[in-house]
C-alpha cells in the first residue's frame, strides 16, 4: 500500500501546485477599451528558489498597458521539484487590448 501512496501523492502534489495563477495589469491596462490578445508569450526563469532571476518577460517589452498573466503548468513543476528549487520556470503571456476599430460612415 506504502508503494503506491507515495507517488500518487507526488502526483497529487504536482498537479494542484501547477494550477497557480497570477494576473498583473499595469499602466491603464483596465481603463482601454477592447479585445484583450496574447502580445508575447514566454518563460521566466529564475535560480535558488526564485531569488535570482535569470530571464524576465515584462524586461523585454517596450509597453506601458499590458496585463502579464503568470502561471507554473506541469513541465515548470517537474523541473521545479525535481531540481529541489534550484532551478524554476513560469510560464508568461503578456496580453494587451487593441481599441476597437471604428466603422466608417
Amino acid at each position: 500500500m506504502k508503494q503506491v501512496l507515495i507517488p500518487v501523492l507526488f502526483i497529487l502534489i504536482l498537479l494542484a501546485s501547477s494550477c497557480m495563477v497570477s494576473k498583473e495589469q499595469v499602466g491603464n491596462y483596465n481603463s482601454i477599451e477592447g479585445n484583450p490578445e496574447v502580445y508575447s508569450k514566454s518563460k521566466d526563469i529564475y535560480l535558488f528558489w526564485d531569488v535570482v532571476p535569470l530571464r524576465r518577460t515584462d524586461k523585454k517589452i517596450k509597453l506601458t498597458d499590458y496585463e502579464k498573466v503568470v502561471k507554473r503548468n506541469f513541465f515548470d513543476n517537474v523541473i521545479y521539484y525535481g531540481t529541489v528549487g534550484i532551478f524554476s520556470f513560469y510560464t508568461v503571456k503578456i496580453k494587451i487590448k487593441k481599441p476597437p476599430e471604428k466603422a466608417e460612415e
